[in-house]
């Protein structure tokens, strides 16, 4: 009898390990969204009921389109600004040279036209 319960316990827990390793299940792209890169899902956040990003090979999450070719500003632990750009998995502290404007993930993706 104690062996059918640990059977039973081992299958209940081989259950779970499966189903934390599924990937995430994706929403369908809304109407006039563009087609996702390779990798990546549309998920919905439950609390604000925003769409967000996953590529759940690499884990990988975003807020931004991760085909949008656009550069957003952040601040690290330490306020020094740097750069990302999804489309190209960059992460920058100087923009590159030529980029005119970043959107400011601090101020709701506000566009910052850039003085040099």
């Amino acid at each position: 009898e104690q062996k059918e319960e640990q059977k039973e316990e081992q299958k209940e827990e081989q259950k779970e390990e499966q189903e934390q390793q599924q990937p995430p299940a994706s929403v369908p792209l809304p109407e006039g969204m563009p087609s996702l890169p390779p990798g990546w899902i549309l998920l919905q956040d439950p609390t604000t009921s925003r769409y967000y990003f996953c590529n759940p090979a690499t884990g990988s999450t975003t807020w931004s389109h991760p085909g949008d070719d656009v550069w957003r500003g952040y601040f690290d632990e330490g306020g020094k600004r740097y750069y990302c750009n999804s489309a190209r998995g960059a992460n920058v502290w100087e923009l590159p040279e030529g980029v005119e404007r970043f959107l400011d993930a601090a101020n709701d993706d506000e566009v910052v036209e850039v003085r040099r």
